[in-house]
């Protein structure tokens, strides 16, 4: 009765008992446990391997991440220098224009006495004087607006305060 619903193969299991379950010997089982334990052994040995071999990485990589810094570092201050550089090459080109102006300007004033003094060129008369004052006090009025507009211009562009700075002061040289 017991095995009516088990099947044949059920039916086979049930007359055996439990001798179809295979049992392990005494020797089989310190073989089974020795190979654990190697396969345990080769797998410790194994993992410690690929630990030592992240730790060099690791190393590696840190040693590569100083190294990195320290270029970043240089080339920042390399970027410093350069920049103060230019910034003092242009100062003095600028600086050379203006002179080279000044100096044509002189030349220029210069080439006017000499034509005075040797009558090539014909002195200004007292009778055009009040026009010239007038028209001296329209140019200097002129030159005030664009000194205010290049100062305002400043105030309001903080980028261009370096170049409306020299604009000015090429403005004020005479």
């Amino acid at each position: 009765i017991a095995l009516r619903f088990k099947g044949k193969s059920g039916a086979k299991s049930g007359k055996q008992g439990g001798a179809s379950k295979k049992e392990l010997t005494k020797a089989q089982l310190t073989k089974k446990l020795a190979g654990l334990k190697r396969s345990i052994k080769d797998t410790a040995q194994t993992t410690a391997e690929y630990s030592a071999a992240i730790a060099e990485r690791q190393a590696q990589i840190n040693a590569m991440t100083s190294d990195l810094e320290g270029a970043t570092a240089k080339y920042g201050e390399l970027e410093e220098k350069l920049n103060d550089l230019q910034v003092s090459i242009n100062t003095q080109l600028y600086e050379k224009q203006r002179q080279a102006e000044a100096h044509a300007k002189r030349q220029r004033m210069l080439r006017r006495y000499q034509a005075l003094e040797q009558g090539k060129r014909k002195p200004v008369a007292e009778s055009e004087m009040p026009l010239i004052e007038r028209q001296l006090a329209e140019a200097n009025a002129d030159k005030g607006k664009v000194k205010d507009l290049i100062s305002a211009m400043r105030e309001k562009f903080d980028h261009l305060d370096e170049v409306l700075g020299r604009v000015l002061q090429l403005a004020e040289d005479e």
